[in-house]
């Protein structure tokens, strides 16, 4: 990949770009730049909300996968209307 085409380096220059603003700030996404904001807040106290409209997951939810699937069993054994999609 080049400079910029992969999510650590567009993760780094949201962060270094954030540190020149010297506030919080609040982020908003959608698809791919919700998964920057996300990433960016996870390693960032300067980012105090996020907005995330669907999130890119795939590849880089898998890890994630497992304990969402175990949640929504637990909720649909507690009689709840949790379903997955991806099955």
């Amino acid at each position: 990949m080049s400079r910029g085409d992969d999510v650590e380096t567009e993760v780094l220059d949201l962060l270094a770009w954030l540190t020149t603003l010297g506030e919080p700030v609040r982020l908003a996404g959608r698809g791919y730049g919700a998964l920057i904001a996300v990433d960016a807040a996870a390693r960032s106290a300067a980012v105090r909300h996020v907005i995330g409209y669907e999130p890119v997951m795939r590849p880089f939810g898998a890890a994630a996968l497992p304990a969402l699937r175990a949640g929504l069993l637990r909720e649909e054994r507690r009689g709840g209307t949790g379903s997955d999609p991806g099955r």
